[in-house]
């Protein structure tokens, strides 16, 4: 199987697979995590439906996956104080042993760990700037 048929498979699949093989298994923000969702799915060409949202382009289903996943212990989300303005998303040991179970056969393809850990890293500006960039090249055909 390659990563695209597998990342199709499920939109929990991509979402399982980046905070797998994010520090501590954690992504702090959800617009964090979903710009990374985002510039992997359009960069692999993914079939997922990408809709326009306040802050540039989003999985359209992404939302409603992250729920599946919380509400059968794949995921944990939280709120670090009534302060913050963010979510933290956390794998659960039942996430990490679902994904690991999705991933047995080898897939080809996979975005390396450095990929994603770098797409993390970026500042939260960056990463929307890039989500559009490439949502606009991708909707115009041109190259960036």
């Amino acid at each position: 199987m390659n990563s695209k048929e597998f990342f199709n498979k499920e939109l929990k699949n991509l979402i399982a697979y980046v905070l797998l093989v994010a520090r501590d298994n954690t992504v702090y923000g959800s617009v964090r995590l979903a710009k990374v969702v985002d510039i992997l799915s359009m960069k692999n060409d993914l079939r997922y439906k990408i809709i326009w949202a306040s802050l540039g382009p989003y999985t359209f289903k992404q939302n409603k996956a992250l729920r599946y996943m919380e509400n059968n212990e794949l995921i944990k989300t939280i709120r670090p104080n009534k302060e913050a303005n963010y979510y933290t998303i956390h794998l659960t040991e039942t996430g990490k042993k679902f994904i690991r179970g999705e991933i047995k056969a080898p897939i080809v393809g996979l975005p390396k760990k450095q990929e994603i850990r770098s797409l993390l890293r970026k500042d939260l500006d960056s990463l929307i700037d890039d989500t559009i960039e490439l949502f606009v090249s991708i909707k115009c055909h041109v190259t960036p």
